[in-house]
């Protein structure tokens, strides 16, 4: 009725879905995915939208939802989101939790000049750190690296997906693997003629299964069609 937007948190039962009472959050609270530990121990991320946007993580203890702190990027340096990330927009764009004490989301930042960094963020049961990611799309004339989701395998075996521009401004997809120590980028293919792929969700299918899916733009077509990666290298 006052014509604000707010953050929408909904919840099945088993029978109904019924919305939850909106969430108290700085900016306006954009949240973008949700991942359960267990029935009292759930995250959703997202943005907190504002001038510049900020990093926004909120934890569900089986009463209420409650933002807690999140870093971001500001260039090189990382900041509390409550501070702000002032000159620069920040995203969280998936989350997925592995335990209580091991939680990851995907995002990036935007700079000024629209370089984007991808980064995740950590959950390690007490605070969230900021760990900035292979970002392929480097050097003169690029727009960076962005990341859209995560998902886990094992806390060793972490995949987040996403695109990158290489050198002659095409658009390629993106995906990194944490192995327990570090991220690196693993190779995937682009299999649109116009030089526009990208990928927005992950979720691993059993064992070392794993599919990602997205968008590719094809020569003749009108439109983006639809995109779906499949690896057995999890």
């Amino acid at each position: 009725s006052s014509n604000v937007a707010q953050g929408l948190f909904e919840h099945f039962n088993g029978t109904t879905w019924q919305a939850a009472p909106p969430l108290t959050a700085p900016g306006i609270p954009d949240f973008a995915a949700v991942s359960a530990v267990s029935t009292n121990d759930v995250w959703a991320v997202g943005s907190a939208l504002n001038v510049n946007d900020s990093t926004l993580a909120a934890h569900w203890d089986g009463n209420a939802w409650q933002v807690v702190t999140t870093p971001c990027l500001n260039g090189a340096k990382i900041i509390l989101r409550e501070n702000g990330c002032r000159g620069s927009n920040n995203e969280l764009t998936g989350v997925t939790a592995v335990a209580a004490n091991n939680v990851w989301a995907s995002g990036f930042e935007t700079e000024n000049s629209d370089f984007h960094v991808p980064y995740v963020l950590h959950w390690d049961g007490t605070t969230w750190s900021l760990i900035r990611t292979p970002n392929p799309g480097t050097g003169q004339g690029n727009v960076g690296s962005s990341l859209f989701a995560i998902t886990a395998l094992s806390a060793s075996d972490i995949w987040a997906v996403g695109h990158s521009q290489n050198g002659n401004g095409t658009i390629i997809t993106l995906t990194e693997q944490f192995n327990g120590s570090t991220w690196s980028v693993v190779t995937s293919p682009n299999p649109g003629l116009l030089g526009v792929d990208s990928l927005f969700g992950v979720a691993g299918a059993g064992g070392t299964q794993l599919f990602t899916i997205g968008s590719d733009e094809q020569s003749g077509q009108c439109c983006l069609r639809t995109l779906a990666l499949r690896t057995t290298s999890g």
